[in-house]
């Protein structure tokens, strides 16, 4: 199929919605949209044949959705160590060498977000996951990834910004959003 074609494609997607996501003041609509973002990311992983970005953001959408839709502290947090796990797992067992560590470290920093985090830590997470997404993309020399990472930091930080100014925040809490 010729969708098929431009695996870019779905990476770029997966990164517009992740930056509208970013802006976004509600841990559960960051949430939401996160989950399609992961989609959209792990469509990109499997068709340029990056099984560790594949497997690891088909956990972190999982995770988010189990978040989303449990609202144990308990459970989400026993839910969030297993999908750590199973990202550090999966991470060992798709090792392709040296390159796929910015894309593990940066998939444990999205699933501890998305998992664990809540309000000022997600942000601070997210802007950690870019950050290795952005060494990724150094390693390749991939200009269009570059752009895409460098883009995305103003998005990261319009979003920390309307967070603290909007209210205090703690910075470390593990509570299941509630809808």
């Amino acid at each position: 199929m010729e969708v098929f074609q431009h695996p870019d494609l779905y990476g770029y997607i997966g990164m517009a919605l992740s930056m509208f996501s970013f802006v976004l003041k509600n841990d559960s609509n960051l949430l939401k949209v996160n989950f399609f973002a992961a989609i959209f990311w792990a469509l990109n992983g499997l068709l340029v044949g990056s099984m560790t970005a594949f497997l690891t953001q088909i956990v972190g959408a999982v995770v988010t959705l189990y978040r989303l839709f449990d609202q144990s502290e308990a459970r989400v947090l026993r839910a969030g160590i297993v999908a750590l796990l199973a990202c550090i797992f999966l991470s060992w067992w798709s090792w392709a060498g040296p390159h796929s560590l910015p894309v593990a470290v940066a998939t444990l920093f999205l699933v501890s977000a998305l998992a664990l985090a809540k309000g000022l830590s997600i942000r601070i997470l997210f802007v950690a996951a870019n950050t290795a997404f952005l060494l990724h993309a150094y390693l390749y020399s991939s200009t269009p990834q570059i752009i895409a990472t460098l883009v995305a930091y103003p998005f990261l930080f319009a979003g920390l910004y309307r967070l603290v100014s909007a209210r205090g925040d703690s910075l470390v809490t593990v509570e299941p959003i509630k809808s």
